[in-house]
């Protein structure tokens, strides 16, 4: 599996901490994102299925949204697939999910949340240039030019 990390510039390094490119083949394993922060994911690969990492759930969710976010987890949040791995990964700032998402941050919360409630369908034109976008660095600079775009728009 292969991680990516970008670090956003100019004004989005105040809202984003990092925006990270997954891929690979899980075969099994998974990811492990932090319990405090929300996550919005732009997967271009197979479903996920949710768990927490110390399996205290007895069953995994599987997770077939294109783009959504999880939020604020009382252990980490666990991501396993047992296919092919594509994904962006855009970790927030703690406090900042109200600047990209029309619903409180409690709603997030220990469950993973389709875009389609939160969200406008540009992110999905978004996921669209995205999966056409040969070049990983240009992925990183069209999520970074859309989420800047967000912010423009909000108060």
């Amino acid at each position: 599996m292969s991680f990516q990390a970008y670090f956003p510039k100019g004004p989005l390094k105040e809202f984003v901490d990092n925006i990270v490119f997954i891929s690979g083949e899980m075969m099994g394993s998974g990811v492990a994102f932090p319990r405090m922060h929300q996550v919005i994911i732009i997967n271009l690969g197979h479903n996920f299925n949710s768990s927490d990492v110390y399996n205290t759930r007895k069953q995994e969710l599987e997770v077939n949204e294109r783009v959504w976010i999880n939020g604020k987890h009382d252990t980490p949040f666990m991501l396993g697939n047992k296919g092919i791995v594509a994904m962006y990964a855009i970790g927030l700032k703690l406090g900042m999910l109200p600047y990209f998402a029309n619903l409180p941050t409690n709603e997030t919360n220990d469950n993973t949340v389709g875009a389609e409630n939160w969200t406008s369908r540009e992110i999905f034109d978004l996921r669209e240039q995205l999966l056409g976008c040969a070049d990983i660095h240009a992925g990183f600079l069209l999520v970074e030019n859309f989420l800047l775009d967000m912010l423009r728009h909000r108060d």
